[in-house]
């Protein structure tokens, strides 16, 4: 037996990382492919851009963490270093480690870059129509109504973003390989927290495993470095859900004809994605 699929076996026994081993069985069995990482359903957003002439093989990691350790593993391994492998992954708010063939967004994460003034543009061009040079007086109306109250709530939720960066530094400060679970947390409802005392209150019933976030924490947490630019570094997921909803708000007030003014064309935007079952209540 060659020494190459003696190392490819040993890998197989000795790892438990299944990304890795998922690695191993493309390599084996379509060996000619590239072989692209992701962290998990982020994969939508980057695949439907690929070149349809593109041989390619997916990995799901479930995570960061999981994604980057696969990724060195192979590094590490004398055939697997041979093997094209790519990957993307979030920045959130950790200090990610540089590596050549690992994209990492400038942003929190892939779902900023969908929140911005300019996706905000072309959707309002290639969706309703509407062209800021043109109809500027709609584009005015539109942006007013509906970016700028997704700016409004977006930037309300500073205490909720807080407490998840100090989450985060805690638990690299501790060595923790296990992330804090933020899933459970409904957008619609920390909105409708007016005070930071019934947000950390929300935030301690819905996840009581955090760390706990004493006053001198949240004081130093309330100028941190990702309040400049609440759109590149709070969390990218939470942000896209206020989007979403405010989008499908200025959807329906087209539809029903209530707009001071007519729009060029019928929006026949179909918006998908993972939000809360409360997501249309983020318009509240």
């Amino acid at each position: 037996m060659s020494n190459s699929k003696i190392d490819l076996l040993r890998a197989k026994r000795s790892l438990s990382c299944v990304a890795y081993q998922n690695i191993l069985k493309i390599v084996g069995s379509h060996p000619n492919n590239i072989i692209v990482l992701f962290e998990g359903e982020d994969e939508k957003y980057y695949s439907c851009r690929f070149s349809s002439s593109l041989d390619y093989s997916s990995v799901i990691c479930n995570g960061k963490t999981k994604l980057l350790e696969a990724n060195k593993l192979a590094k590490s391994n004398s055939i697997l270093s041979k093997v094209k492998i790519y990957g993307f992954v979030d920045h959130d708010f950790d200090q990610t480690p540089i590596f050549r063939n690992i994209y990492t967004t400038p942003t929190y994460s892939i779902e900023n870059l969908y929140c911005t003034e300019s996706a905000f543009d072309r959707i309002l061009r290639a969706e309703f129509g509407v062209c800021k040079t043109t109809e500027s007086d709609l584009y005015e109306f539109l942006f007013n109504d509906i970016y700028k109250s997704f700016l409004k709530k977006a930037f309300s939720l500073k205490t909720l973003n807080s407490w998840l960066c100090f989450q985060r530094d805690t638990e690299n400060q501790n060595g923790s390989k296990k992330k804090l679970n933020v899933n459970n947390i409904q957008i619609h409802k920390v909105l409708r927290h007016a005070s930071k005392r019934e947000t950390i209150k929300y935030l301690s019933a819905t996840c009581p495993n955090a760390h706990k976030w004493a006053l001198p924490k949240r004081s130093s947490y309330a100028n941190h470095r990702i309040h400049k630019n609440p759109l590149i570094h709070y969390r990218g997921k939470w942000l896209l859900e206020i989007f979403i909803a405010e989008l499908r708000r200025g959807i329906d007030l087209i539809n029903k004809k209530t707009l001071p003014y007519t729009c060029p064309q019928k929006p026949t935007l179909s918006i998908s994605g993972n939000v809360s079952p409360g997501a249309s209540k983020c318009t509240g």
